[in-house]
């Protein structure tokens, strides 16, 4: 049996065509992955950014609370928790306190600082205090720091309670 030329030709043709497209399929998807992992890892970074700022934000929160607890600004010393009341960080009405960038590449962060009141520390400070009653008394405060809302660069928060000793 013999198969003429003239009927071969067209089908290498077709399978080459094919191919081609098979790899070109192939191209454009690899070329699509990078792109995504050049967005994710562009993310990654500024929410990393986000998160040194705002831990920053605590720090400084937490030498101003130690250096002059009552006197603090912008201190919410109304507080009073029970089961109804609304967390102050989730509700629009809280005004916070602004703290510049460290740098030009760091967010814009916020705080506010929120006096929850007297409470004895451990047991370990009553069992070694002469006088626990006084010496284990603590002042205690909660500070939520956040980026600014709104800049287009990644969300974060962060809250933490520190105890001052009176």
């Amino acid at each position: 049996m013999t198969v003429s030329l003239n009927k071969q030709q067209g089908m290498a043709l077709i399978v080459a065509l094919l191919l081609l497209l098979a790899i070109s399929t192939l191209a454009i998807t690899s070329m699509r992955n990078a792109g995504v992992q050049e967005k994710m890892t562009a993310n990654l970074y500024d929410k990393e950014l986000s998160l040194q700022a705002v831990e920053a934000t605590v720090f400084a929160a937490e030498r101003q609370v130690e250096a002059n607890r009552l006197a603090t600004p912008n201190l919410l010393s109304e507080r009073v928790i029970t089961a109804t009341t609304p967390d102050y960080w989730n509700d629009a009405t809280t005004v916070w306190q602004s703290r510049a960038a460290d740098s030009a590449e760091m967010p814009a962060t916020q705080f506010i600082i929120e006096h929850l009141g007297l409470y004895q520390s451990s047991v370990g400070c009553r069992a070694v205090s002469a006088n626990p009653a006084v010496d284990c008394e603590l002042e205690a405060f909660r500070i939520t720091a956040r980026t600014v809302p709104g800049t287009g660069r990644a969300q974060v928060m962060l809250q933490t309670t520190i105890g001052v000793p009176l």
